[in-house]
Parts: structure tokens; sequence; C-alpha cells
């Protein structure tokens, strides 16, 4: 295994801790422990989504993740705030593995085929000088690709 995937699975792992104790911190302002139901409720009654730090690791997952399902949401301003702040990290959870990748790929691809690469230009540039020739005719430019 690569180290630099090893690296952001690290990465998404501690993320994950980060987030989900803070999260969980910041709804525990507002819970009251209910002695019957052995459980962290919120004002209303309802049973809070956030227990534990380990209960709490769903919401961050899944908001990191940039699902979002809805089933678990923060209802204090800074579970909020903290809640928009793992979005925001969520992007660049996925953007970095991606780009990771794609340079990776591209890096394998020009090793394999430098011949390729050098074809594709030609032709791309080939490609264009047609277009500009159909689209003259069809506009009656006066411009002719061909008389440069």
């Amino acid at each position: 295994i690569n180290a630099e995937y090893m690296g952001a699975v690290f990465g998404m792992a501690t993320t994950t801790v980060i987030f989900s104790a803070a999260i969980y911190m910041a709804e525990q302002t507002i819970q009251n422990w209910d002695v019957e139901k052995q459980l962290y409720v919120l004002p209303d009654g309802q049973i809070s989504d956030f227990q534990s730090i380990p209960h709490s690791f769903w919401w961050c997952i899944v908001t990191l993740t940039t699902v979002g399902y809805g089933d678990s949401v923060p209802h204090t301003f800074l579970g909020k705030a903290i809640a928009s702040f793992t979005m925001l990290c969520g992007v660049l959870v996925i953007a970095f593995p991606t780009m990771i990748l794609s340079i990776n790929f591209s890096n394998v691809r020009s090793q394999r085929t430098p011949e390729l690469s050098l074809s594709a230009s030609q032709d791309l540039r080939c490609t264009s000088m047609r277009s500009r020739r159909n689209t003259s005719l069809l506009y009656n430019s006066p411009f002719d690709p061909d008389e440069e």
C-alpha cells in the first residue's frame, strides 16, 4: 500500500475523531441526562444524536464525505459552526485524494505512452484547423487558415 494512501486514511481518521469530539462537546451544552432512559435528551425531550464521541462518528463521516443525510443535526450555535467547518473540510477530504490519484494516473500514463501525447496534440491542432475552415465556409468569412 502506498504511503500517500495511508496518509489519506490516517488524515481521514484523525479528522473524524477531532470533529466528532468537537460536535459532541458543543452539543453537550444543551443536553440533559435522562435517568429513566439512560440517555442524553434535548430540552424538548427528543433523544440526542450525540450520545458519545463514537456515536458522533456517523454524523462526522456523513458530513465529511458530503453525503449529508440529515438524520443527525446539531442544535446549538457552536454545533452549527463546527458543522459548517466540517463541511468545508469535507470538500478538502474529497479533493486531496482525488488530486493525488489524478496526478499519479497522469504520471503513469505519460511514462507509458510518451508518443501518444505528442500525436494527440498534433491531432488536436489539425482538428482545430479543420473546424476553423468549416466555420469560415459556413459564414462566408474571408479567413482561410491555409493562406497563412
